[in-house]
């Protein structure tokens, strides 16, 4: 396909657990996304990977699930950051104040094992005692990654990316650090490449939320359309 413009909205993919038996129960047992409304949930054990905001949510809604029990395995050593950093405050007092909910700080986990379903996991401590927990579901946000792998295949001159691998756009750089390649004035979402743009969690000014995505995606089809008037 030919045209005079491009926006790249190819957005994040989360992290996986990259343990044992992850992959094995991958969409069966081990999850990257919040559970679906519709399945039964009730009187399961839950175990919730991750220290921030996705965590503490989906940790929190399970918690309210007839019956379940949730253990939360975390890498920070205190629920309760300074802000900025970890879960959200109204998440951490959310999850301290639950009685069905147990916090496993500094601690990372090893291993999914089951056999035709998931019934443990081990997580490690920093001071490296190891314990399992039965569970019945694995839910993990340990962060994700911006999808630009393809970006600067079979060109001389590829868009800049920033240090983590998302976009870099004049909005969120200012043109400060990155090559602009023209005289005229860059618009806030066209990247280093002429006429190419980003929206989204896939480049630097990405906010991290849907409606985020959806208004940032609304300005660049604004500057797409500015750009084709040149």
């Amino acid at each position: 396909y030919r045209g005079r413009a491009v926006l790249i909205a190819t957005g994040r993919s989360p992290k996986k657990l990259g343990v044992k038996g992850a992959e094995q129960f991958f969409g069966h047992g081990v999850f990257h996304e919040p559970p679906l409304l519709a399945r039964d949930l009730s009187h399961k054990t839950f175990c919730v990977v991750g220290g921030g905001n996705p965590a503490g949510q989906v940790a929190g809604w399970l918690s309210r699930v007839r019956g379940a029990n949730v253990h939360v395995v975390m890498q920070e050593a205190s629920l309760k950051l300074p802000a900025g950093y970890g879960m959200s405050r109204y998440l951490a007092d959310r999850l301290m104040n639950a009685p069905n909910v147990y916090v496993h700080m500094e601690s990372r986990i090893q291993a999914v094992l089951g056999e035709s379903t998931v019934t443990e996991v081990v997580i490690r401590n920093t001071d490296g005692s190891e314990k399992k927990l039965a569970v019945d579901e694995v839910y993990a946000f340990i962060g994700s990654t911006p999808n630009t792998e393809w970006t600067g295949k079979d060109t001389d001159e590829p868009m800049s990316l920033h240090r983590d691998g998302r976009i870099a756009i004049h909005r969120a750089t200012g043109g400060a650090k990155y090559p602009w390649r023209w005289e005229r004035n860059a618009f806030s979402s066209e990247t280093t490449d002429i006429g190419v743009f980003a929206a989204g969690d896939v480049c630097v000014a990405g906010l991290g939320t849907i409606l985020g995505a959806y208004g940032h995606a609304a300005a660049a089809l604004q500057d797409i359309c500015a750009y084709l008037r040149l």
